[in-house]
């Protein structure tokens, strides 16, 4: 004669959250039971990168796309993206395509967002950050020169309450400013952390540290124009 033995939810749950930082051990617990899959995707798709690489481009394999999330979750309503918070974004394509469609709103709780990429067009990117409503800390770099065009500013834009980093290589940070400074609901991070690297980016800093002036609590220069990496710290 067996007998089965159910476990409560909050000892499943006790058992996903203390492996949260051992992925082999998550997607094991995946194939226990289907009541486990929802707990181990909240630690398995918490931090997520996305590598667009131009498909021609033999010298680079091709890493995870939109296209392929999109077959593997068909449903957005069950989708893991539901769980992420902090995401990475690897855009190497030299020529200026627009930003995958399906990005745009694909992570709706979005905390965190790192954008390293080639030039782009304004639009395409403002209108990427502005499609994460949860979205508090930011980090871009960019690599070449961003291609102004026409930009309907939204109605609403992200929180932006936690810390923002911009490093430009080439042009400098001044188009990536204007197109926060427009955003309608303000900016409101504590720390900002800039790279100047041409003369306007002391300008473009200004205004950012003025439109930030309740909230800031931190900043950081890394002036590489004078060849030197002083910090300065902000009061409360």
């Amino acid at each position: 004669m067996s007998s089965s033995v159910t476990i409560p939810p909050e000892i499943h749950d006790l058992i996903t959250d203390h492996l949260h930082n051992d992925p082999t051990a998550l997607k094991a617990c995946c194939l226990v039971s289907k009541s486990w899959i929802h707990r181990t995707r909240k630690h398995l798709f918490a931090s997520l990168e996305f590598q667009l690489i131009h498909p021609l481009d033999d010298s680079h394999p091709m890493g995870p796309c939109v296209e392929s999330w999109k077959k593997t979750f068909p449903d957005p309503a069950n989708s893991p993206a539901h769980h992420t918070r902090s995401l990475y974004i690897v855009i190497i394509v030299g020529d200026i395509i627009p930003i995958p469609a399906p990005l745009y709103g694909l992570f709706p709780t979005l905390r965190s967002l790192r954008m390293a990429f080639v030039a782009r067009k304004s639009s395409d990117v403002f209108d990427l950050f502005c499609s994460f409503p949860c979205l508090e800390d930011l980090a871009l770099e960019l690599f070449g020169f961003m291609k102004d065009g026409p930009w309907n500013t939204p109605s609403t834009s992200p929180r932006l309450t936690g810390s923002l980093k911009l490093h430009s290589a080439d042009e400098g940070i001044q188009s990536i400013t204007r197109g926060l400074l427009d955003f309608p609901n303000g900016l409101h991070f504590t720390k900002i952390t800039v790279a100047w690297t041409v003369k306007q980016d002391v300008g473009s800093t200004v205004d950012l540290v003025s439109r930030c002036s309740d909230t800031l609590q931190s900043l950081t220069i890394m002036n590489i124009l004078l060849g030197g990496f002083p910090s300065i710290s902000v009061p409360d």
